[in-house]
């Protein structure tokens, strides 16, 4: 499933349910050359799995995933996210913290 934002200057977003999704997501990267893949709805058994294959496929073309939050990846062939991609997925909260 995908997502497009409202400027050209911005990636495409993937929701990614499921490992096979990924390979779509994927398949825009290559046509397109940037991409957001969200893969935060995996269930936890496919996680690594997912985020192992994004981020293979990004070091493929020379660079590293951006962590845009947990299981959110900014993928791209050469550019960096704009401030509004950023800001589209606020920093993940401080973990709690144990009571004294």
């Amino acid at each position: 499933m995908s997502e497009q934002t409202g400027s050209d200057e911005e990636a495409e977003v993937f929701i990614v349910e499921a490992y096979g999704a990924a390979q779509l997501a994927l398949k825009s990267f290559r046509e397109k050359g940037t991409i957001i893949a969200d893969f935060r709805s995996v269930d936890e058994a496919d996680r690594q799995r997912v985020a192992d294959f994004l981020a293979g496929a990004s070091l493929a073309h020379g660079n590293s995933p951006y962590r845009l939050a947990n299981q959110v990846y900014f993928i791209s062939k050469g550019r960096h996210p704009s401030p509004a991609e950023i800001a589209r997925y606020p920093s993940d909260p401080e973990p709690p913290q144990p009571r004294p």
